[in-house]
């Protein structure tokens, strides 16, 4: 979960399946005054299973990292071969 930038209320939060499944992720925007979480539906994570969200400082820019399970690399490949998937995401 992350707290939106300006606001003390409002947060992004990243939900997707406990054990690992084919469930897909969602990003959801949660304000305090508000019982319920809206889904960023415009935001399409198919494929992907995040493992973080950050925001790039100054903007409404977010990066969204995956690792995608097993098609990205893990623990047991060499330090210098590891990596994870990003995307750019606008949100208000």
């Amino acid at each position: 979960m992350e707290i939106l930038p300006g606001s003390n209320e409002s947060y992004l939060i990243l939900a997707g399946p406990l054990k690992d499944s084919y469930e897909e992720f969602k990003v959801y925007k949660w304000s305090a005054s508000k019982k319920k979480a809206d889904p960023l539906d415009h935001i399409d994570l198919k494929g992907m299973k995040p493992e973080g969200l950050m925001q790039i400082p100054g903007t409404k820019k977010w990066h969204l990292s995956s690792d995608d399970d097993d098609v990205c690399s893990d623990e047991n490949d060499p330090e210098s071969a590891r990596r994870f998937r990003s995307i750019e995401l606008d949100i208000d």
